[in-house]
């Protein structure tokens, strides 16, 4: 049988007499076929914001992800990566705020296709008969769940992500992510804009594509450059503060948008910093995610580096 539930338990110390309020939910059973991680039990303390990583390893037989859905409970992400260097030890929870300082640590393992901005609480990949997305027996995967308390309670946290499986041999297409990021940024006080290219590596056909920035961003725009023509594929030309949490996603047609290897995407963020200090990375970002095929594995690239 393909199907599992993985959890155990990890705390940090608070201070003596923190309150802690329990926020922890019942995230229920795995999909049958399918695959439940749970992170660990965590302590958030009094106005604390953390990213926590859970570190594990796929070692089932390969099968194709059809279905993903993060849950959680008042998080402000959930994302199943891969770390793209050594990963620590299967089981490890750590928090991992700073990873952000190494842009080319992970990349999603599985992400964001066919959700739309009027569903943005169904599952974040739902995909049709005979597409998956490959998850290869032995691949280490990475929980990255961040918290915010914006209280002077501690809370007691944990989340999950539910993904559904589908044997090897009924895969007629693989599907893949592609993050393409900014990078590193120092944003001052006032009005600021980032642009950033990233070049293809290989021949796909776009299947999803979204934004990600937070709620100083004013705009996102992404170009795509190919046979001496620039035309724009993606643009939240009135960026909302929601669509942190909720982005908005622009789903295709099959045969409608046919990358060539060698084809650039040019991101634009722009935003307002109405604070007295300098934005950087994770407090603000500049990222373009999506779902691309024939592509068997994830690709990124920061700021016109390729981690493949």
């Amino acid at each position: 049988m393909i199907g599992a539930v993985l959890a155990c338990a990890g705390m940090h110390a608070l201070d003596a007499g923190t309150r802690v309020v329990d926020e922890r939910d019942d995230y229920g059973d795995a999909p049958e076929p399918g695959l439940q991680l749970v992170l660990p039990d965590q302590l958030v303390g009094p106005y604390e914001e953390v990213i926590f990583c859970f570190h594990g390893t796929w070692d089932g037989e390969t099968v194709g992800v059809n279905l993903l859905q993060p849950r959680g409970n008042g998080n402000h992400h959930n994302q199943l990566k891969t770390p793209l260097n050594q990963p620590p030890a299967d089981g490890t929870v750590r928090t991992c705020s700073d990873d952000y300082g190494e842009m080319g640590y992970a990349t999603p393992l599985f992400e964001a296709a066919g959700v739309s901005a009027e569903d943005p609480g169904g599952p974040w990949l739902d995909l049709p008969t005979g597409m998956a997305m490959k998850f290869a027996s032995g691949t280490p995967w990475m929980v990255e769940t961040h918290f915010i308390n914006p209280t002077d309670d501690a809370v007691l946290v944990n989340a999950a992500i539910d993904l559904g499986f589908v044997p090897e041999e009924e895969v007629d297409v693989w599907l893949g992510t592609f993050e393409f990021d900014a990078g590193d940024l120092g944003l001052d006080p006032g009005p600021a804009e980032v642009t950033f290219e990233c070049a293809w590596t290989e021949d796909v056909t776009l299947f999803s594509i979204l934004g990600h920035m937070h709620e100083f961003g004013r705009s996102f725009t992404t170009e795509w450059i190919h046979d001496g023509v620039t035309e724009t594929i993606y643009e939240v030309a009135d960026w909302d503060a929601s669509y942190k949490n909720a982005p908005v996603i622009a789903n295709h047609e099959a045969g409608e948008i046919v990358i060539e290897a060698g084809d650039i995407f040019r991101t634009t963020c722009t935003w307002d910093n109405t604070t007295d200090g300098v934005l950087e990375v994770p407090a603000e970002m500049c990222t373009l995610n999506g779902t691309a095929y024939p592509l068997d594995r994830p690709l990124r690239c920061v700021d016109g580096k390729q981690f493949d």
